[in-house]
């Protein structure tokens, strides 16, 4: 069942807690493949669930309704899992590793700054859950709560524009 996260994010500032239910039930997955994905356990996904809707809730004073409320929270839920891997890295066997320094991704690239200032709130959304974090568009679809078609046609659309701004930056024609 589809909600509108606005109205909902509207009547929990108001103290209406009856309705983080339904706003749980609307974002949940999105939130919870986005932990998973960055962190790679179930139950640690879920712990880290938790902390991100507390942490949502303890900030719905300073949200703006008006935005992009489920970007927000996939925020949350991101950087509380990046968090978590930075107090708790784990031991890799460097000689059985295969390192790689060309898929690196430069998050301070002048393109990736263009996208950012340039892009809809919407459109670096999908980019980056597509693009930068590998999620699938139906994956995002879901996420989103929108039609696979509709993410299609929006990344789609959006891809147009990097590479517009990818000549921009980088000096390059098309």
């Amino acid at each position: 069942m589809k909600y509108d996260l606005r109205l909902i994010v509207v009547h929990l500032k108001q103290g209406e807690k009856q309705y983080f239910e339904q706003f749980y039930e609307s974002t949940k997955t999105g939130v919870f493949f986005t932990i998973l994905k960055i962190v790679k356990s179930r139950a640690t996904a879920e712990d880290i669930m938790q902390d991100t809707y507390r942490a949502f809730l303890d900030s719905l004073d300073r949200i703006d309704a008006d935005k992009n409320v489920y970007a927000y929270l996939l925020s949350i839920a991101k950087n509380r899992a990046l968090n978590h891997i930075l107090r708790n890295p784990t031991t890799v066997d460097i000689d059985n590793a295969q390192l790689s320094t060309s898929d690196t991704i430069d998050l301070d690239a002048p393109l990736i700054q263009r996208c950012r200032a340039m892009l809809s709130e919407e459109e670096w959304v999908i980019l980056e859950l597509c693009i930068i974090m590998g999620y699938t568009q139906l994956e995002v679809s879901r996420m989103l709560n929108k039609p696979a078609s509709t993410i299609n046609w929006q990344l789609r659309k959006t891809l147009i524009r990097v590479k517009q701004f990818y000549g921009e930056v980088y000096g390059e024609q098309n």
